[in-house]
Protein backbone atom coordinates (compact mmCIF):
# COMPACT_ATOMS: atom_id res chain seq x y z
CA UNK A 1 0.00 0.00 0.00
CA UNK A 2 1.35 3.46 -0.87
CA UNK A 3 0.64 7.01 0.21
CA UNK A 4 -1.68 7.30 -2.80
CA UNK A 5 -3.98 4.82 -1.01
CA UNK A 6 -4.80 7.41 1.66
CA UNK A 7 -7.75 9.74 1.21
CA UNK A 8 -7.11 13.45 1.62
CA UNK A 9 -8.93 16.72 2.18
CA UNK A 10 -7.77 20.18 3.24
CA UNK A 11 -8.08 22.52 6.21
CA UNK A 12 -10.51 25.30 5.24
CA UNK A 13 -9.24 28.00 7.64
CA UNK A 14 -5.94 28.33 9.47
CA UNK A 15 -5.85 26.42 12.78
CA UNK A 16 -4.09 27.39 15.97
CA UNK A 17 -2.83 24.64 18.25
CA UNK A 18 -5.91 24.74 20.51
CA UNK A 19 -8.63 24.50 17.84
CA UNK A 20 -10.56 21.24 18.24
CA UNK A 21 -13.55 21.81 15.93
CA UNK A 22 -12.76 23.06 12.45
CA UNK A 23 -13.88 23.17 8.83
CA UNK A 24 -12.45 20.88 6.15
CA UNK A 25 -12.83 20.78 2.39
CA UNK A 26 -14.88 17.57 2.60
CA UNK A 27 -15.77 15.06 5.30
CA UNK A 28 -15.99 12.17 2.84
CA UNK A 29 -14.19 9.18 4.41
CA UNK A 30 -13.80 10.95 7.78
CA UNK A 31 -15.54 8.94 10.50
CA UNK A 32 -15.47 8.91 14.29
CA UNK A 33 -12.35 7.06 15.39
CA UNK A 34 -10.37 7.84 12.23
CA UNK A 35 -6.92 9.38 12.48
CA UNK A 36 -5.97 12.49 10.55
CA UNK A 37 -2.45 13.68 9.83
CA UNK A 38 -1.74 17.37 9.21
CA UNK A 39 1.93 18.22 8.88
CA UNK A 40 3.60 16.24 11.66
CA UNK A 41 0.57 16.19 13.95
CA UNK A 42 -1.78 13.23 14.38
CA UNK A 43 -5.41 13.96 15.30
CA UNK A 44 -8.14 11.56 16.44
CA UNK A 45 -11.66 12.23 15.12
CA UNK A 46 -14.18 12.47 17.96
CA UNK A 47 -17.18 13.73 15.96
CA UNK A 48 -18.36 14.86 12.54
CA UNK A 49 -21.17 17.15 13.75
CA UNK A 50 -22.16 18.39 10.28
CA UNK A 51 -20.83 17.91 6.78
CA UNK A 52 -17.62 19.87 6.36
CA UNK A 53 -16.84 20.04 10.09
CA UNK A 54 -14.76 17.76 12.30
CA UNK A 55 -14.08 17.69 16.03
CA UNK A 56 -10.75 16.15 16.99
CA UNK A 57 -8.46 15.37 19.88
CA UNK A 58 -5.24 17.10 18.92
CA UNK A 59 -1.65 15.95 19.26
CA UNK A 60 -2.21 12.22 19.74
CA UNK A 61 0.18 9.29 19.25
CA UNK A 62 3.09 11.21 20.73
CA UNK A 63 2.73 14.25 18.48
CA UNK A 64 2.20 17.85 19.54
CA UNK A 65 -0.80 20.03 18.62
CA UNK A 66 0.45 22.66 16.20
CA UNK A 67 -0.83 25.54 14.10
CA UNK A 68 -1.68 24.75 10.48
CA UNK A 69 -2.22 27.03 7.49
CA UNK A 70 -5.43 27.21 5.51
CA UNK A 71 -5.40 24.69 2.64
CA UNK A 72 -2.98 22.35 4.47
CA UNK A 73 -3.39 18.76 3.30
CA UNK A 74 -5.10 16.35 5.69
CA UNK A 75 -4.35 12.63 5.27
CA UNK A 76 -7.22 10.39 6.42
CA UNK A 77 -7.01 6.82 7.69
CA UNK A 78 -7.40 4.38 10.52
CA UNK A 79 -4.50 3.79 12.86
CA UNK A 80 -3.87 0.48 11.10
CA UNK A 81 -3.97 1.99 7.60
CA UNK A 82 -1.72 4.90 8.52
CA UNK A 83 0.76 2.59 10.24
CA UNK A 84 0.93 0.19 7.29
CA UNK A 85 1.47 3.04 4.82
CA UNK A 86 3.73 5.20 6.95
CA UNK A 87 5.53 2.98 9.40
CA UNK A 88 6.92 5.24 12.11
CA UNK A 89 7.94 8.03 9.76
CA UNK A 90 5.55 10.36 7.98
CA UNK A 91 7.34 11.22 4.77
CA UNK A 92 4.55 12.31 2.43
CA UNK A 93 6.62 15.21 1.17
CA UNK A 94 9.29 17.57 2.46
CA UNK A 95 6.78 19.48 4.61
CA UNK A 96 6.10 16.51 6.87
CA UNK A 97 8.18 15.47 9.84
CA UNK A 98 8.30 12.49 12.17
CA UNK A 99 5.33 10.94 13.91
CA UNK A 100 5.97 11.17 17.61
CA UNK A 101 7.90 14.43 17.24
CA UNK A 102 7.09 16.11 20.57
CA UNK A 103 8.30 19.54 19.69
Amino acid sequence: MSIAALNTTTVTNALDSSTQTFLVGATTNIVVGAKLVIGNEVLWVQAVPVSGTVQCMRGVDGTKARSHAAAATIYIGSGTTLSSVLGSVLQFDNRVGLAGDPG
